[in-house]
């Protein structure tokens, strides 16, 4: 779908219409490709129906499709297609991350902890950290190395902590993070002294 000129553009233009046929016949996936198409402009397609990508998300979003309704939450948060509705917003994302997606985990530890910096509210800040933990619990690469700063970046570090973070920073290195490898390195730690666990306690 990707591509420039008059061949793209019409070869673009017959998937979409493609992509409505099979959306009809019940395909979430049909709905959600073509609300990114709209809304995001993705594969090269100008996002030039953003609230009729929406009503596809929605129409994908409703059949259970985590990616659509990430999408959707994302739409909500920064009013594309919509009015910004943050409520909205974190009702899509919360349900696509009690199915585990992780990008969703992501977006709502960024909202709580967004939230938390401008109400200093304790409960927002116990919300993003649940959500961190439970994708890093996942193996994201990105949650655990900032579960490693959170607990290295309130001093004083009891040293069952620093081991806990060490650890934590491993793991994220080896899920491909390479600023946990840059950390590790400043620490002067050897990976194999930090396998003494069977996991962090942060991730218990």
């Amino acid at each position: 779908l990707d591509g420039d000129g008059g061949d793209a553009v019409r070869d673009r233009e017959h998937a979409m219409s493609l992509l409505r046929t099979v959306m009809e016949g019940g395909c979430e996936q049909a709905a959600y490709t073509l609300g990114r198409m709209l809304a995001f402009g993705d594969f090269g397609h100008p996002a030039s129906d953003k609230p009729l990508g929406v009503r596809y998300l929605t129409t994908a979003a409703e059949k259970g499709l985590s990616e659509a309704r990430h999408s959707l939450g994302v739409c909500f948060l920064e009013g594309i297609g919509v009015s910004k509705d943050p409520e909205q917003a974190v009702a899509w994302l919360r349900k696509a991350a009690d199915a585990n997606h992780i990008p969703s985990l992501h977006r709502l530890v960024h909202h709580y902890y967004s939230e938390y910096s401008e109400k200093h509210v304790k409960a927002l800040e116990d919300e993003a950290v649940g959500f961190l933990r439970k994708a890093g619990q996942l193996g994201s690469s990105t949650a655990l190395y900032w579960l490693a700063r959170m607990v290295l970046s309130s001093p004083p570090v009891a040293p069952s902590d620093q081991a806990d973070a060490l650890l934590l920073l491993c793991r994220a290195k080896e899920a491909g993070c390479e600023a946990a490898g840059r950390a590790l390195v400043r620490f002067g730690m050897k990976e194999e002294e930090l396998f003494v666990a069977p996991e962090p306690s942060l991730l218990r």
